[in-house]
């Protein structure tokens, strides 16, 4: 971070089977995370990322990475579901081991095209 940004100060739950965490910065929220039990039916792992935004003055901050773990253990198997076009996204996750498994379903709600990603 630049010399004229604060550290930033976590929000975080303690570790259960849900949970979320949030990372502010001068009262402002620039990121979130949420992960725990799977949410689809025959799951690839036992834990899924359900969310991670970080608002994009931070991306490449560290800033996601924290937030990441702070929900899922690093070293479990987990698995989630990213926008299929957003490069930036997949690039991160396979920077921390997930790979794609060839699994793609449509949002209706967002109406975008996402992939299944998974971290054995």
């Amino acid at each position: 971070m630049g010399a004229d940004h604060r550290p930033p100060r976590r929000a975080v739950e303690p570790r259960r089977a849900d949970r979320c965490a949030v990372d502010t910065i001068d009262s402002r929220i620039v990121g979130f995370a949420t992960g725990g039990a799977p949410r689809d039916d025959n799951p690839p792992a036992s834990t899924e990322l359900w969310s991670l935004n970080v608002v994009p003055e931070h991306h490449g901050t560290g800033v996601a990475t924290e937030l990441m773990t702070a929900v899922i253990d690093p070293e479990a198997p987990t698995y989630l579901w990213v926008a299929a076009a957003n490069d930036r996204a997949v690039a991160f996750y396979r920077k921390h081991r997930f790979e794609l498994d060839g699994t793609e379903k449509f949002d209706p709600i967002w109406e975008c095209h996402e992939a299944r990603m998974v971290r054995a």
